[in-house]
C-alpha cells in the first residue's frame, strides 16, 4: 500500500512515455532508475557503450528526451552467435515534466556508463509575504 501511494506521488511530477522496448524493434529505451531529493530529481539512465557524441539531450515543453545510438562491433559476421540480450542501435526514452522541475537548469554527466541527468525543483514561491515598512526621519 505504502509503494503504491509512493507511485502515485511520483507520478504527479513524472510519466515515462512509451514501453521499455518499442514494438518495432528499431529504437530501444534504455532503463532508467529515477531518484527524488529535496533539490532535485536525478534521473540514471544506463547507456554503457554509448560515446558522449552519441548522445542527446532535449527538453521542449514539458518532455525531457533523450536520444541516442549505441554501435554494435558486430562480431556475428565472424562468430558463431549464442545468445544475444544487449540492445544496439539507437534508443530513445521521453519523460513528462511536471511544472515543479526547472528546465532551465538542468545538468547532465556520463559517468562509468551512466547517463546521469539532475533535474532541480523550481523553488515554491511564499504564500504571502511580509512587507516591512521603513520610516523616513525628517
Amino acid at each position: 500500500m505504502a509503494s503504491q501511494s509512493f507511485k502515485t506521488a511520483f507520478d504527479s511530477y513524472f510519466s515515462s512515455q512509451g514501453p521499455l522496448f518499442s514494438l518495432s524493434g528499431r529504437v530501444w529505451n534504455p532503463p532508467t532508475d529515477i531518484f527524488e531529493t529535496p533539490e532535485a530529481f536525478l534521473l540514471k539512465m544506463e547507456v554503457a557503450g554509448a560515446r558522449v557524441q552519441d548522445l542527446e539531450i532535449s527538453v521542449d515543453e514539458n518532455c525531457l528526451t533523450v536520444r541516442g545510438h549505441r554501435c554494435d562491433q558486430d562480431l556475428s559476421r565472424t562468430c558463431r552467435l549464442h545468445q544475444m540480450e544487449i540492445r544496439y542501435g539507437r534508443f530513445e526514452r521521453m519523460f513528462g515534466l511536471s511544472s515543479a522541475v526547472e528546465a532551465g537548469a538542468i545538468e547532465a554527466r556520463y559517468e562509468c556508463g551512466f547517463l546521469l541527468i539532475r533535474l532541480p525543483k523550481r523553488l515554491e514561491k511564499p504564500k504571502s509575504v511580509n512587507i516591512n515598512i521603513h520610516v523616513e526621519s525628517d
